[in-house]
């Protein structure tokens, strides 16, 4: 019995000092932090009380209200240093970008090929791809894309008809996300998926199961603490039906076009496909690249787009302001929706943008150090490997750079008010050499098919069915409703 309560005090001791030098650790470092718990750290109620954007507004604001800019937070075992000053968030993605190159998501090409992609891959491997896609996104390229989204956003409008005819509603969260899943599963991979009027789309169906969480919490905890140790385990990012979907898919689509030259088509693909021949990169990698093509045109434009609706269902005034934009832009140039049109839609931009600051999808930026790193003004050390994260809602949210955070108000992004901002007061897609490879193509998705709906139909939000302000779902990784948006939707008479 008492060689049992000894090691139980052991235990219990060891447990103690671990705690502590846990929860220590930017203290230790002169870095301001602020009272934890065991074992979540600062993380209480994350994924399940609440979204992790609300988490972040509050240690943001904590970290403003004692002058500070910067300061450690503790998610569960795992020190992060937040980042409140926009100067120093500029000189982080930026100026000290070499320090600062990668993000420091876990991967495994080896076990997990589909995890390597642009998105996560580090250092020299990271370069190397960006230097070659990049021209993939130039103007001359989206406008040989535009016709394609063109075509597909007139089979949305057919789906809404056949709506309004039968409810005189539109579901716009599933409606949107039906939408993107078409366009980019078009561009990226070539293939028609059919998901807006195909309720049981294979591609909608594994599109949406990418962020429904599978692996358990600890295997969670293992990957973002423990990269290495993780990937010796073995442990995978993808379930293994998934990866097989989306490797099956590139195969195919590869195996299609080598044999049908004759096709040519100006998609994402065929500059892959191109690549491939040049030996660049291999089937592994093109199928990880075409994965976050869709993953990342799918998620934020259709989110993006639905976030816009309701807005606009609310605001009637700012509706018709946006309506007035595209018509005048359509007839501006020879009363045809074309890119060049869709490009000087300013006013309904400005839409785009007052929606990507009130709900950035992506609403923190994450970078780890590729070594140790003094933090300008300060003598802090800021250790090697460690991570920090730029608080992009908590920014976008701050009463004192945008009054009235919670109103959606377009004139916010007139030219004259953003010249009287600092620039890196609005981050949606990140800034500096990793800033969002896909920005202008989801920029352009994403305004044409808002300017094809406000052709074409007025909309006002059901209240009966839908809150306002809207609930978010706190496990999301990304910032997603957690509820259905309906709208009352009415043709508009040619």
């Amino acid at each position: 019995m008492e060689v049992f309560t000894a090691l139980l005090l052991l235990i219990i001791g060891f447990a103690l000092w671990m705690y502590k030098k846990c929860f220590n650790f930017w203290s230790d470092l002169g870095v301001p932090q602020f009272e934890t718990s065991f074992p979540s750290g600062n993380a209480k109620g994350i994924a399940k009380d609440r979204h992790i954007s609300d988490f972040l507004v509050e240690y943001y604001e904590k970290t403003k209200a004692i002058n500070a800019r910067f300061s450690g937070i503790y998610l569960y075992i795992r020190p992060i240093m937040m980042i409140a000053d926009l100067d120093l968030i500029k000189t982080i993605l930026v100026k000290d970008f070499n320090v600062f190159p990668n993000r420091g998501f876990y991967h495994n090409e080896k076990d997990d090929p589909i995890s390597a992609h642009l998105f996560n891959l580090e250092d020299d491997p990271w370069r190397l791809l960006r230097q070659k896609l990049t021209p993939t996104f130039t103007s001359g390229k989206l406008k040989m894309m535009f016709g394609t989204i063109s075509e597909v956003a007139d089979k949305l409008l057919l789906v809404i008809d056949k709506q309004i005819e039968n409810t005189g509603q539109l579901e716009v969260k599933d409606t949107l996300a039906r939408f993107t899943t078409d366009v980019i599963g078009t561009t990226a991979f070539g293939i028609d998926c059919n998901s807006l009027e195909e309720k049981d789309s294979k591609f909608y169906e594994m599109g949406m199961r990418i962020f429904t969480p599978t692996s358990s919490f600890f295997s969670r905890i293992m990957r973002s603490n423990f990269k290495k140790l993780s990937q010796k385990f073995h442990f995978k990012l993808l379930s293994e039906d998934l990866a097989n979907f989306y490797m099956g898919i590139t195969k195919q689509t590869i195996d299609y076009r080598e044999k049908n030259p004759q096709l040519n088509r100006q998609d994402f693909m065929n500059i892959l496909v191109e690549l491939k021949k040049e030996k660049v990169v291999t089937i592994e990698q093109i199928a990880a690249q075409s994965f976050i093509f869709f993953l990342a045109g799918f998620e934020t434009s259709s989110s993006t787009m639905t976030y816009c609706m309701y807005e606009l269902s609310i605001n009637e005034e700012i509706q018709e302001k946006a309506r007035q934009s595209v018509l005048e832009a359509i007839k501006k140039h020879g009363n045809e929706l074309t890119y060049d049109a869709v490009a000087d839609m300013d006013y309904l931009e400005q839409c785009v943008d007052e929606t990507l600051r009130k709900y950035p999808v992506v609403s923190q930026l994450q970078r780890t150090s590729t070594r140790d790193y003094k933090i300008p003004g300060s003598d802090v050390i800021f250790p090697k490997g460690s991570a920090l994260w730029i608080p992009v809602h908590a920014i976008h949210h701050d009463a004192s750079i945008y009054p009235e955070p919670d109103k959606f108000i377009p004139d916010r992004f007139t030219q004259e008010e953003k010249a009287k901002r600092h620039p890196y007061a609005y981050l949606p897609f990140g800034e500096g050499p990793r800033i969002c490879i896909g920005m202008r193509f989801g920029i352009v998705e994403t305004k044409l098919g808002l300017a094809k709906l406000l052709l074409n139909y007025k909309f006002t939000l059901d209240r009966t069915k839908t809150s306002v302000p809207l609930k978010i779902s706190p496990e999301a990784f990304v910032l997603t409703p957690s509820e259905r948006i309906f709208l009352d939707i009415k043709k508009i008479a040619k």
